[in-house]
């Protein structure tokens, strides 16, 4: 990863081990975070350079989201979990997912739950901050609706 000043580069990050299969900037644009074909969950920061490692799947990551504040990073496996990174290195796993999971999006106006989607299209809805798994969307107008977000 490399940031870019007038064409020029100001920060390089060291080559990360696996391919990077996804990443969100912050909408600061102070924090890249990523996830790599080997499973890890990896922040880059775009002030300093520097990578850290949030966390592990024991999967490639398929997904990642970010909140709007920087705080808490969201993850998501071939190995049918998402994980939540909140804070001081603090890891949640949330699993229930029978397949794997292809997609995550924080919501809520207060973004304290994450939407996941597996391969086959089930969704689940979870508190980020408990771990409860909040809902299991099964309505065809929800459904018609995420349509357009989790194409099959």
């Amino acid at each position: 990863v490399a940031v870019l000043n007038s064409g020029n580069a100001e920060h390089r990050s060291p080559v990360q081990e696996g391919a990077v299969m996804a990443l969100e900037l912050s909408v600061d644009c102070t924090l890249v975070v990523f996830g790599t074909v080997t499973g890890s969950v990896r922040s880059y920061s775009t002030v300093t350079g520097a990578v850290t490692e949030l966390g592990r799947h024991k999967g490639p990551v398929t997904s990642v989201a970010i909140t709007r504040d920087g705080g808490t990073v969201v993850s998501a496996s071939t190995d049918r979990t998402v994980k939540v990174f909140q804070g001081d290195r603090r890891e949640m796993v949330l699993e229930g997912h029978r397949e794997a999971v292809r997609d995550v999006r924080l919501v809520g106006a207060r973004e304290d739950k994450v939407l996941s989607c597996s391969v086959t299209g089930r969704l689940k809805i979870w508190n980020i901050t408990t771990g409860e798994l909040v809902s299991l969307p099964e309505s065809v107008c929800f459904q018609k609706t995420l349509g357009a977000l989790f194409p099959a």
